[in-house]
């Protein structure tokens, strides 16, 4: 198959080649992309040759520079929102996006860590889920850490401060994990249609109202409607917000897998009620 795939590969001499297409049989028809990356489309992208040999597929590589983002303040008076676009390994691309709640020192500390602690497990263990979500927990005990050893860490930041997070992981330009928690999520659109790949975090879901109840925790509703945690916090996971550990809230993402089978098109991955939109042109028939 690898043999087969490099000799497609190669463009006799005195044919004309054309960056914007793939076209071994000088059909003049543009190669349909069955994966991450380009679907159906004439747009210039090179092949990702070491995982095209490897899946037996041709993989269009994933490009950085279209990547594209917005974030609006809304109504805080500050911006309490990151987000980050990396290339983790050679093998990796790295997409997040966190929503700093009260103050931006839990979004921050996420903004700096989060991939530093991603990168060591990632190449040892084969079940990214579980990479993802140990990496959730343990930047989670690292905030909590530095805010207690910080010198501006006063009582009021330990027990505001606090993150939702969405973090891709984009695999060989093949497969695609996703974790997430509180109201940050990851958006399919395919064909025009929005799908969410992730579920918000919040006291109205039964499973995250019995676990605070169990812990000590209780639920209220306010005038507009809208439940909260001990009557303040209105995402049951996030990474910090400390004090409300004991009722119930955790750091403990959901994780969700996706592989090019699933023909995706287009994916965004949103903080909030529209604080921050993360959007790339690649994920094919999908993009983030």
């Amino acid at each position: 198959m690898a043999d087969k795939l490099a000799r497609s590969l190669h463009s006799p001499s005195g044919t004309r080649t054309s960056n914007s297409r793939f076209d071994p049989d000088n059909s003049g028809r543009p190669t349909t992309w069955d994966s991450f990356g380009i679907w159906d489309s004439r747009i210039d992208e090179p092949i990702l040759l070491p995982s095209s040999i490897r899946y037996g597929k041709l993989i269009p590589k994933v490009s950085l520079f279209k990547v594209g983002y917005i974030s609006q303040i809304s109504q805080c008076k500050e911006n309490e929102d990151r987000y980050q676009v990396s290339q983790m390994t050679n093998d990796i691309l790295y997409f997040a996006v966190f929503d700093g709640h009260s103050s931006a020192q839990a979004a921050d500390f996420c903004h700096k860590y989060m991939e530093q602690y991603i990168k060591e497990p990632v190449a040892k263990e084969d079940n990214r889920e579980v990479v993802l979500t140990n990496v959730f927990l343990n930047v989670d005990k690292a905030l909590a850490k530095h805010l207690h050893f910080s010198a501006d860490g006063s009582v009021v930041d330990v027990c505001l401060c606090l993150s939702t997070a969405m973090v891709a992981l984009l695999w060989d330009g093949i497969e695609l994990v996703v974790a997430s928690m509180g109201d940050s999520h990851a958006m399919l659109c395919r064909k025009g249609k929005a799908l969410k790949l992730t579920v918000d975090h919040t006291p109205e879901r039964k499973d995250e109202k019995e676990r605070i109840r169990k812990n000590g925790g209780f639920v209220t509703w306010n005038s507009l409607g809208q439940p909260h945690v001990n009557g303040r916090l209105a995402m049951t996971p996030n990474i910090g917000d400390f004090d409300l550990k004991n009722a119930g809230v955790i750091a403990e993402p959901e994780t969700k897998r996706i592989s090019d089978s699933d023909v995706l098109a287009k994916i965004e991955c949103a903080c909030g009620f529209g604080g921050m939109v993360l959007q790339a042109t690649w994920v094919a028939p999908a993009t983030f």
